[in-house]
């Protein structure tokens, strides 16, 4: 019979054809698709860093985000490298700044071919820039011993050696010729700076390989007093007894350091019990995280030190009225004034400061230390 069932359709076989020849169109052209994304295109990225400050070019990878290194980036030294579209680089800055946690960084992502250029400039942002990795002259350059500069030279022999290659490239040329002449000016400010950048760098390593040593010891020193709580004291370099006008009492004075610039003097019993938890109860409301020297005149956050700080400001007007805080506060002027000889007052001084350690907890096994 050539009745067809109503709830299956037929396909003729025309059209079977023309299913099977977009089928295969379409397979075709995921394959082309396929294809295409598994061949990346190549691209080389230059990069050169005119940041005045030392950096490392990372990989990023694109499934995990972890970073490699792929080369450091000296001052004013162009650096190549091979790579395809899509790819994601991050410029690190090191140095100096690893030590205070202020290092810049900034990404890109290689988006043309045959090549990229990119300048990183004096606020460690990159520049789409193209420039010219060949700007140094050959005659120039070829004046100048790489052995020599390979050396631990001075900076002032490498400015030298820079100085007499100009002289002579200049001595060879025809004269009243300016384009050659202001090449070779040109070539001479960039062989200084990259001479100059060289021993600024190794003095940034020098300087960084001493503060990661000063750091390891301190470590090393903290943990040893920490670790021992029944260690001694530095002995003393004199005992001596202090009065107090105020109150009368004579206290014993430690003193660990005397010099004409830095003293260190341990004064037994110097605050009351009740003159302390005083202090303790003004502070309380104010605590906040303690902060330590940025190196650059202020102060930020660190991880390292859990103490916590409030400044507390005396209120001299109740003194007579035997304010606690203002008592103490008067007796630290005044055992300043008697060890220094001057007359210190109170007007226009910072306030007191509390310094509060809390730890986490009386179960913790490891020491407040900050």
């Amino acid at each position: 019979s050539n009745s067809l069932h109503p709830f299956h359709p037929t396909v003729s076989p025309s059209m079977m054809h023309l299913q099977n020849i977009m089928f295969r169109i379409i397979t075709f052209g995921a394959f082309v698709l396929l294809t295409a994304r598994a061949e990346e295109v190549a691209s080389q990225v230059f990069l050169r860093n005119d940041s005045g400050s030392r950096g490392r070019l990372n990989w990023v990878h694109p499934d995990t985000g972890e970073r490699y290194l792929i080369v450091e980036l000296v001052t004013n030294d162009p650096q190549n490298v091979n790579s395809f579209l899509g790819h994601l680089f991050e410029v690190e800055e090191t140095g100096s700044c690893q030590t205070d946690s202020s290092c810049r960084a900034v990404s890109f992502k290689v988006s043309k071919t045959p090549e990229q250029h990119f300048i990183i400039d004096r606020n460690f942002e990159l520049n789409e820039n193209f420039f010219d990795v060949n700007d140094n002259a050959e005659d120039f350059t070829s004046l100048i011993d790489d052995e020599e500069m390979q050396k631990d030279v001075p900076v002032v022999d490498r400015a030298a050696m820079c100085r007499n290659a100009a002289k002579e490239s200049l001595e060879s040329m025809d004269k009243g010729d300016k384009e050659a002449e202001a090449k070779v000016y040109a070539q001479l400010s960039d062989c200084l700076k990259n001479n100059m950048a060289v021993a600024i760098n190794q003095g940034e390593r020098n300087i960084d390989f001493e503060s990661s040593l000063r750091r390891e010891i301190a470590i090393k020193m903290e943990n040893f007093t920490c670790g021992d709580p029944n260690l001694d004291s530095s002995p003393d370099v004199d005992l001596r007894d202090w009065t107090s006008d105020k109150d009368g009492k004579t206290r014993k004075v430690h003193v660990k350091l005397d010099r004409p610039t830095s003293r260190i003097h341990v004064v037994e019993d110097f605050a009351y019990r009740e003159e302390c938890e005083a202090m303790e109860q003004a502070a309380s409301s104010k605590l906040r995280r303690a902060t330590t020297a940025d190196g650059k005149g202020g102060s930020h956050l660190s991880e390292h030190r859990k103490a916590m700080q409030a400044s507390i400001t005396p209120t001299w007007s109740k003194e007579e009225e035997g304010d606690l805080i203002a008592r103490l506060s008067r007796r630290i002027y005044d055992y300043v004034n008697h060890v220094l000889g001057t007359s210190i007052e109170e007007h226009g001084q910072e306030p007191l400061m509390s310094i509060q350690y809390f730890g986490t907890g009386y179960n913790d096994t490891k020491p407040d230390r900050y």
